[in-house]
């Protein structure tokens, strides 16, 4: 016990000492000084000592914010928690934001261990910190009106607390008027009182809505969503959808480029025919608005929107509009409309997806802009087989790009067409072919990973008589060790790919020929490459069939290179096992 006290005193000792280093590591280890202290000490000897420490470096300052608010339990619980309250509310003033955004956290933290009727002890330092000269304390203080007024049960705290958040939407300084319309809506989340967020929290947010300051006015918009879900669809009618068409027509393009980033989100929240017959309207500007970045940030949401609307009203409403932005030249809402559009694939029918969205589909592959063409490749797994087949031809043709991000992203379309259950077509064992021979090692990986999937969906027979052939050609031809290498990956993911494979299927001699050439080559890499793979195809129960490259495992020995000679010898006593 004493050697333990000591210990604990000298950690102590170290959040005293003057080098920043030996502080920080001190105060990263509170918990354990607490843990070994006890409730009562901790309560009573650490705390106040922390009180008086905070005053340090700002890495040390939020490190210690950090660790108080995981103090609940080690103070004795929910009954003694409010003795964190002095120290967090302190780092909650400090300048540093980090330091101030983690005290905030820590805050709710210990203030959500709390029993509720709490209200003596936590409106004094809400106050304090609403009231703060200096505006850190009062940003500070936008983030805890939420927490804090779910533990407030007296009503003269709860209206405290509203005149307090009131005051702070309409400071003078936009830092505290910004973090207010950040946490409005955990704020209105809180309050029960319907009237209440009819009247004065909604007048909160119009005011904060049609604040001077756009950076005010564009945090606000989220808070529509909180709201929508407390209201009924009349009531959002009448008290939210001017405030949100409102902010549709802002002025600012920033402001307006917030709002359709979360359109979709508050759509979602009011629902019901209001979507239908009023959001949608107001949608649609947005994808029509005069900047390309809101109209980006716009059609983002259309695969949510389809969903929303139905795809009646999709078909109607939006397809035209959406022919129009295929076309766009802001390559923002081109890049955003390529990847929605893949997204739609599960929410259409397959023949409504074809005749609508597949020749979309076809300019994007043929956009000037690789990330378009990227946006597409990358979702082509959304796709069935119908429209898959469609876009096969400009698919094939994009084997040969000059950009290997493009050809990377090709490689997965043999896998689709297996995983649908479709006929893998010659053409498209072709393109699998190619990307096994491709110059970049990650398109050669790619292909390769392909293969080990098509053993799982085909079975490894399949691969040996259909993929195999190419493999084992492409290591005959092959000048560039790299290439070589790839090869050999590729013969033991066919082998790897499934627990199962071992039983049901036997090495084909053709794949134990590359192997063996592979462990003679004049390459060092490609010799200890295939030695690891002969290692993991032992692992996966081949290690009979694999028995007739012993012999020149053992010779690999003797091999000038250090790698080789480790690998082979680990391949040889896997083989003897």
């Amino acid at each position: 016990m004493a050697e333990e006290l000591d210990a604990i005193a000298l950690l102590i000792e170290e959040l005293r000492n003057d080098e920043q280093e030996v502080r920080t590591k001190a105060v990263a280890r509170l918990t354990v000084i607490a843990s070994a202290l006890g409730p009562d000490r901790t309560r009573n000897e650490l705390v106040p000592f922390l009180i008086e420490s905070t005053d340090d470096e700002d890495e040390i300052l939020e490190k210690l914010a950090d660790q108080l608010g995981q103090f609940s339990e080690l103070v004795g619980g929910a009954d003694h928690a409010h003795c964190l309250l002095q120290p967090l509310e302190a780092l909650a003033s400090k300048e540093e934001t980090v330091v101030r955004d983690k005290a905030a956290q820590s805050l709710c933290k210990v203030v959500e261990t709390m029993k509720e009727g709490c209200d003596g002890v936590l409106v004094p330092v809400i106050t304090n910190l609403s009231q703060g000269d200096w505006f850190t304390p009062r940003v500070s203080a936008c983030a805890l009106f939420g927490t804090f007024n779910s533990k407030c049960t007296n009503l003269e705290s709860q209206q405290t607390l509203r005149k307090l958040f009131k005051a702070l939407c309409l400071d003078e300084t936009p830092m505290v008027k910004r973090a207010a319309a950040s946490h409005l809506g955990k704020y209105a989340a809180s309050i029960k009182d319907k009237d209440l967020l009819k009247t004065e929290i909604l007048d909160m947010c119009m005011s904060l809505a049609k604040d001077d300051q756009d950076s005010v006015r564009l945090l606000g918009v989220e808070n529509f969503t909180e709201l929508g879900k407390m209201f009924t669809e009349d009531e959002s009618r009448s008290l939210l959808l001017p405030a949100i068409k409102q902010c549709v027509e802002d002025r600012s393009w920033r402001v307006r480029f917030n709002v359709a980033k979360e359109f979709h989100a508050f759509s979602a929240a009011l629902g019901g025919n209001l979507v239908q017959q009023d959001l949608l309207k107001l949608y649609l500007e947005l994808l029509n608005d005069s900047e390309a970045e809101v109209r980006g940030a716009a059609c983002k949401n259309i695969a949510g929107y389809c969903e929303l609307i139905g795809e009646e009203l999709f078909l109607s409403e939006m397809i035209p509009l959406i022919q129009q932005l295929a076309q766009d030249t802001g390559l923002n809402a081109r890049v955003s409309l390529s990847s929605s559009c893949m997204e739609l694939a599960p929410l259409l029918k397959e023949g409504t997806f074809c005749d609508h969205i597949v020749p979309l589909l076809k300019r994007f592959l043929c956009d000037d802009s690789r990330e378009v063409r990227l946006h597409v490749l990358n979702k082509l797994n959304h796709l069935q087989q119908q429209p898959l087949n469609a876009l096969m031809p400009i698919l094939v043709e994009l084997t040969k790009s000059p950009e290997w991000r493009v050809r990377r992203a090709i490689t997965k379309v043999v896998e689709i067409v297996a995983r649908n259950e479709g006929e893998i077509t010659a053409a498209q064992l072709e393109l699998l072919a190619d990307s096994l021979k491709d110059p970049v090692s990650d398109v050669r990986l790619a292909a390769c990973e392909v293969v080990r999937s098509l053993v799982k969906s085909m079975s490894a027979s399949w691969v040996q008589k259909n993929i195999l052939p190419n493999i084992c050609s492409h290591f005959a031809e092959s000048k560039f060790y790299l290439e070589r290498i790839s090869s050999v990956v590729a013969i033991s993911y066919m082998y790897t790919a499934d627990e199962s494979v071992s039983t049901d299927d036997s090495i084909v001699p053709e794949a134990i020929t590359v192997l063996e050439k592979g462990l003679k080559d004049a390459i060092a890499n490609v010799r200890f490459a295939t030695a690891k793979v002969v290692i993991e195809m032992i692992k996966f129960g081949f290690g009979k069939q694999l028995e007739v490259l012993k012999a020149q495992l053992v010779a690999m020995a003797e091999d000038s290179d250090e790698d080789v000679r480790y690998f082979s010898a680990t391949a040889v006593a896997d083989l003897s096992k």
